[in-house]
């Protein structure tokens, strides 16, 4: 899936040309040369209405490209708005099914997000619960290397490139190697697991006895060993470790994402409880407050989704390392809801 930011911005000039006349001549050649074949769909944002985040539009689904058509969509783009691109990644790989199958994303933005969300957020959510999912991106006259770093973050979390061009010709250059890159082969990462007396707590430095295994209990890493903390280097995948200090005993499951160096903390005397208390309404599509309890381990977070929907869906979330109370948006769509604390690994709901 091409995803094009179509925002206000795009009218900016590079030379003599605007960015989006630059766009859509480079895009329009190059998928001139594609392979009829090719899977391609079309999405774009900020190109229908003035400051609405959620303007973002499947222009064309993903199928076997019909150049004339292609070419035809984008050259009918007229920037006009904000620049959601967190938000179309993030719809992107849904149409891509990326937890099912391959998918790829390339994102063309000449600016960074404007709708107060966090692309290396997503990213990292993305790459951890797709089946094979990579987003390159190509940055489009940016200049501010903060900028450049927002978006590079959402390639390098997803195992893709991140590109930035200063003209037309860097465009075209960078559109085809986005096209022809694969992941980089990492297949391990370096791992550290800490034992807390509580969430945030102290951790514990002594009188540890450790066991890490594989998820499903075939693979046995660590057997028994006493020692401060665990700190290896794993292949990608799921685990389980147990940790007791004579007393107690906790377990704690945790995803491996190949070349993500992470510190994982096992809370010992705390049940995996949790509680979320949001407002009996909200506003459609206002910001609103949830109190929560639960164990914070890395990555749990709070999200809103409709009543009855399955444990693996999320929208709008925060993360409860951002504290207590966590501030989630409400749908656009009228109706009911069920606000939810979500274990990251696996995805688990704690509370509803």
């Amino acid at each position: 899936m091409l995803v094009l930011d179509a925002s206000g911005s795009m009218w900016g000039r590079i030379g003599e040309k605007t960015k989006i006349e630059i766009a859509r001549e480079v895009v329009g050649g190059l998928v001139g040369g594609w392979d009829a074949g090719t899977n391609l769909g079309l999405m774009a944002y900020g190109h229908r209405r003035k400051g609405d985040c959620g303007d973002i539009e499947t222009i064309l689904k993903v199928g076997k490209v019909d150049r004339d058509t292609f070419v035809d969509r984008v050259n009918g783009l007229s920037p006009k708005g904000k620049t959601p691109l967190t938000e179309a990644v993030k719809r992107a790989a849904a149409e891509l099914k990326y937890t099912e199958r391959k998918a790829t994303v390339i994102l063309v933005s000449d600016g960074i997000e404007s709708c107060e969300a966090d692309p290396c957020d997503l990213a990292n959510i993305l790459e951890k619960t797709g089946v094979d999912f990579t987003a390159h991106v190509v940055g489009f006259g940016i200049e501010d290397k903060k900028d450049q770093e927002q978006l590079a973050c959402i390639a390098k979390n997803t195992g893709g490139r991140y590109i930035n061009a200063k003209n037309g010709g860097e465009l075209k250059e960078a559109l085809e190697a986005a096209a022809k890159s694969q992941p980089e082969p990492v297949k391990k990462a370096q791992i550290r697991v800490e034992a807390r007396d509580k969430p945030q707590g102290t951790v514990i430095s002594s009188g540890l006895t450790w066991t890490l295994a594989s998820a499903d209990g075939k693979t046995v890493i660590v057997d028994k060993q006493q020692v401060s903390y665990l700190a290896l280097e794993l292949v990608a995948g799921d685990y389980l470790v147990t940790v007791s200090d004579g007393k107690t005993t906790a377990d704690y499951g945790f995803q491996v994402v190949a070349g993500v160096e992470e510190t994982h903390t096992v809370v010992l005397a705390q049940q995996e409880e949790a509680s979320v208390t949001p407002p009996a309404e909200a506003s459609a599509g206002s910001r609103f407050e949830v109190a929560w309890t639960g164990p914070d381990y890395k990555s749990d977070y709070i999200t809103i989704v409709p009543k009855g929907a399955g444990d693996g869906v999320w929208t709008s979330y925060a993360y409860t390392s951002k504290g207590s109370p966590a501030e989630v948006t409400a749908p656009d769509e009228p109706g009911d809801y069920e606000v939810r604390y979500v274990r990251a690994f696996k995805r688990r709901v704690l509370a509803r």
